[in-house]
């Protein structure tokens, strides 16, 4: 595990407000979960942050992954502790 992950799980072990572990994300976005990144990875290497829905809902990052001909709009909640 290198610096900025073994950092992050640390801070994860603290317990500390939500908008703390955000920030550290948005300042490190290769520790943002990528479970969809297909053959060509993030599009344009873009990680949105704090997209909204409406009033009444909004994700903590997003992105889009493509592969050949498909692409796909990845949306990520962070877990409430």
């Amino acid at each position: 595990m290198d610096e900025e992950a073994a950092r992050f799980v640390q801070l994860l072990d603290e317990e500390r407000e939500e908008q703390m572990y955000q920030a550290y994300l948005e300042q490190h976005t290769r520790l943002i979960p990528r479970e969809f990144v297909q053959n060509h990875g993030i599009g344009l290497s873009l990680v949105l942050r704090k997209l909204s829905f409406g009033a009444d809902y909004k994700t903590d990052f997003f992105y889009f992954s493509k592969t050949t001909d498909d692409w796909n709009a990845v949306l990520c909640r962070l877990p409430s502790r």
